[in-house]
Formats: structure tokens, C-alpha cells, sequence
């Protein structure tokens, strides 16, 4: 399963759940699922929300030593 390293670069950048939902317009439960590490297959658009919200890639969110192939694209089953 891959895992999201929203939670850390969150926190390094002193972002809460709360600011992180408002500021990427992603629903307060679905980053908090994220933050928590219970989500492991997010749409794409989720993923660039949250990213731009943090000034990261969408690369950047993914904990590299648990890279799948399980990230939803509009139309697609899944991409690394």
C-alpha cells in the first residue's frame, strides 16, 4: 500500500487538518484520512489539491519506499 506523507509536510510547514482542507478546497474528513495514512488509493485531483496547497509536487506527497501503483486519474484504474 502506498502511503502519502501529507501529515509530515503538513506539520513542517505548521499546517493543521483544518487549514490544510480550507486552503486545498479538499473535503476536512478525506485530508484527515490522508493525514492519517487511511487512504491509499486518492484520486489524482485530490493529490494536486493538497499539493499545490503545500507547494509540493504530487511526487513530493508520496512516501517513496511505499510506491504503488494505486493513484486514481480521471478515466484511469491507476498510476505509479
Amino acid at each position: 500500500m502506498t502511503k502519502f506523507r501529507v501529515q509530515e509536510i503538513a506539520r513542517q510547514r505548521g499546517m493543521t487538518i483544518e487549514e490544510l482542507a480550507y486552503k486545498s478546497g479538499v473535503k476536512y474528513s478525506t485530508v484527515r484520512n490522508l493525514w492519517q495514512g487511511k487512504v491509499s488509493n486518492p484520486n489524482y485531483s485530490t493529490l494536486a489539491a493538497i499539493a499545490r496547497a503545500l507547494a509540493v509536487t504530487i511526487e513530493e506527497l508520496v512516501d517513496s519506499d511505499t510506491m504503488g501503483n494505486n493513484i486514481r486519474t480521471p478515466g484511469r484504474a491507476a498510476i505509479a
